[in-house]
């Protein structure tokens, strides 16, 4: 993947290659991955993780549900849930939030027939005020880590029912977003959108009117019983 965000050039290549490694040990991502694996042995030694990661992933704003047609999971993030500023830690924030988000979308293609390990994210920004956006500082830090270590790995970004107000936030972060997005507004745009690429039977409602994912999440459940690799259902 990183030849190829590199367009076949070796030398790059390795030498981002190399930084992402360089990432991953620093960040603790195998930790990460596992933290909230009661069976795993290192559970007790792995608490810091999970207080660090708790505040934001209880709050249900991202989280792996279904998948598309070509069998690619679903990451959707509600951004309506986030934390105001006041509640934002960066220095946790964006290399284990990132990280835990990503990595297990990416696990939970690992299952599906054909899946070629890529992401769609979906973003319903239904309800969602200017002062629930994220600092611009932490905003350009996951963009980075996200193009930098996890290259090739999104498919599709779709922004649902954006207020106007959120041309504020995106003229702002819009120079350092480089994975293509599309803009969907209202019942019509979304079924135009969404019904070609997944089914109903994998649908949230703000995709599809007829969509059967609808029940609220768990995120106690998803947390720690549902395996790492798959997505809620």
């Amino acid at each position: 993947r990183h030849l190829l965000a590199e367009n076949g050039n070796v030398q790059r290549a390795l030498e981002r290659l190399k930084k992402t490694i360089e990432y991953r040990v620093n960040a603790k991502i195998d930790d990460i991955r596992i933290c909230f694996d009661t069976s795993n042995d290192e559970y007790d030694q792995l608490a810091s993780y999970r207080e660090g990661l708790l505040p934001h992933l209880q709050s249900g704003k991202v989280f792996c549900r279904g998948h598309d047609r070509q069998n690619h999971t679903i990451l959707t993030v509600l951004p309506r849930n986030e934390m105001t500023h006041s509640g934002w830690t960066e220095q946790w924030f964006t290399p284990s939030y990132c990280a835990y988000s990503l990595e297990r979308a990416i696990a939970c293609n690992e299952l599906l027939d054909g899946s070629d390990g890529k992401v769609l994210v979906a973003f319903d920004y239904t309800g969602w005020q200017l002062r629930n956006a994220p600092p611009i500082p932490t905003t350009r830090q996951f963009l980075s880590i996200l193009q930098s270590h996890y290259p090739e790995q999104i498919h599709a970004v779709y922004l649902v029912n954006t207020p106007r107000i959120f041309r504020i936030f995106w003229r702002l972060i819009k120079p350092f977003v480089k994975t293509p997005v599309t803009f969907v507004n209202g019942p019509t745009e979304c079924q135009e959108a969404f019904e070609p690429i997944v089914d109903v039977r994998q649908a949230q409602p703000f995709m599809l009117p007829d969509a059967q994912l609808g029940t609220p999440i768990d995120i106690d459940c998803y947390l720690t019983q549902i395996p790492f690799n798959q997505a809620y259902i």
